[in-house]
């Protein structure tokens, strides 16, 4: 693989989210193999985005995300919301699909600290 042009970081709700999804695959649907499958796709497909971070799309939403402009990674039924800034890429949260993606971004703060 190419060398990262970017420095990827995670928001600390985003290492819970990917935390919750993987202990949720292991324990709660017992498929332990399922989920270091599904946590290696993520992984790689995060440090994917650290050498092409624009090549995936503007999330759209009523949610005012200013000054960021996050985009989409999907993943399996998962998506990750990340944005650029100078040399840096920032997953901002890894949620199921299904879920209300604007609901969830109105009530958490997807900003640095």
């Amino acid at each position: 693989m190419p060398r990262a042009k970017y420095e990827i970081s995670y928001l600390p709700v985003a290492e819970n989210d990917l935390a919750d999804i993987v202990a949720y695959i292991a324990v709660e649907l017992a498929a332990p193999e399922a989920a270091n499958r599904l946590l290696d796709k993520i992984g790689a497909a995060v440090e994917r985005l650290g050498i092409f971070p624009f090549a995936h799309p503007v999330y759209h939403s009523n949610v005012d995300t200013r000054p960021f402009e996050f985009r989409v990674r999907v993943v399996d039924s998962y998506i990750v919301l990340y944005y650029v800034t100078d040399r840096t890429v920032t997953v901002a949260r890894i949620l199921y699909a299904g879920r209300d993606i604007g609901a969830i971004l109105e009530k958490n703060d997807t900003r640095p600290l």
